[in-house]
């Protein structure tokens, strides 16, 4: 899992065997450390509707499955679920699957005539 942060984004990239972790109902965690304290804690789930919050020591986002299943249909894909955070400046949160690893698992997405 590979986490970007700006001022006002945060892009979370995964890859395919990462999905398939989420899709089975588990979590990813993402906790880099530095002299045994994590710099940042971030853990990502499936649920019902899209979260994101401060618990206790980490943060939990939490990905809305109906969405996520869209998100899958379409791969591979470029294009990332995007999800915004209400509120004034809300956080924008881009979710992705590696293109190039969604690719090489599923193949070349096939373009429809028309």
């Amino acid at each position: 899992m590979k986490l970007q942060l700006t001022v006002t984004s945060l892009r979370l990239r995964i890859d395919e065997s990462e999905l398939a972790v989420l899709q089975a109902g588990q979590t990813l965690e993402l906790a880099p450390r530095h002299g045994g304290e994590a710099l940042i804690a971030l853990e990502v789930c499936v649920g019902e509707s899209f979260a994101f919050a401060h618990q206790g020591p980490s943060w939990r986002l939490c990905i809305p499955g109906d969405a996520l299943q869209q998100y899958v249909e379409g791969l591979p894909s470029r294009d990332p679920l995007g999800l915004r955070l209400e509120g004034e400046g809300g956080l924008r949160i881009d979710f992705d699957v590696d293109v190039r690893d969604s690719i090489a698992i599923r193949g070349a997405r096939r373009r429809r005539p028309g």
